[in-house]
Formats: structure tokens, sequence, C-alpha cells
């Protein structure tokens, strides 16, 4: 288990971050909540996420990871067999699966970065050969939901 939550990791700081999670293969919790790590940590960080095969439960939360970020982390989901819990709560902007901010003129709704990574994600696991695991495809379902 690994808590970097409220760190200021930052930018700048997941490209150290992802050198040394290359070596943590075996890890099983990454906790990287609210540290700024925004869409250009993400994409640093992506390739070492991918290579994270026993993790279990990933939290990026209060990250801002906009739409270049949520796709970076896509891409890395798809290696992650064994992820049974992902938190990516607060990391759409003012749009993300939390509703949108209250306004009496509301702007038209738009896909979210945040809809976007899980849409990209559910549609990854129909590609996984052998089929995904159960876990996998309920925590899907239940971040589209």
């Amino acid at each position: 288990q690994l808590d970097l939550s409220n760190n200021g990791v930052g930018a700048e700081g997941c490209q150290t971050l992802s050198a040394a999670l290359g070596r943590l293969t075996a890890l099983a919790q990454l906790d990287l909540s609210n540290n700024g790590v925004g869409a250009e940590g993400c994409q640093t960080l992506s390739a070492a996420l991918g290579r994270l095969t026993a993790l279990a439960q990933l939290d990026l939360s209060s990250n801002m990871l906009l739409l270049e970020g949520a796709q970076a982390v896509a891409s890395s989901l798809v290696h992650l067999h064994l992820l049974a819990s992902l938190n990516l709560r607060y990391c759409g902007g003012a749009w993300d699966l939390n509703g949108p901010p209250y306004s009496p003129h509301p702007p038209p709704l738009s896909p979210s970065p945040l809809s976007t990574l899980v849409t990209t994600f559910f549609f990854s696991l129909l590609s996984w050969s052998p089929s995904p695991p159960p876990s996998a495809i309920c925590n899907a379902i239940y971040l589209i939901l």
C-alpha cells in the first residue's frame, strides 16, 4: 500500500514517482488523491500505472485530470486486470460524476473528461483476452451509472 494523498506531488513529482512505481509491480493500493496531478502528471504516470498489474485500488480523486489526463489514465487501466476500486471523484472540473455546479442558466451538457475516461475504460474491457474479471466489469458499470 502506498498513500501519497495530500502531498502536493504535482506534475513534476509524477516524473520521479513514475520511475519508482516501475519497480513496485506488487503494489496493491495506490492513493494519489488531492495532489495537483493534473493532465500532465497523468500523462507521465500512465505507463507506470499500466505496469502495476497487482493494483486492486487506485485513488486519483480531487486531481484535475481534464480530458488529456483522463485519456492517459484510461490507456493504462486496460492492463490492470485486478483493479476492483477506482476513485475518480472531483477529477473533471466543473462537470464530473458529482453533477454540475449550480447555475440558474447552466451551459448545454457535453461529455465530461471523467465520463470520457469511464466510457473508454468500459469499452476497453471488451477487448481483454481472456475475459475481464467480474470485478472490473462491475466497477465500470458502477462508475457509468
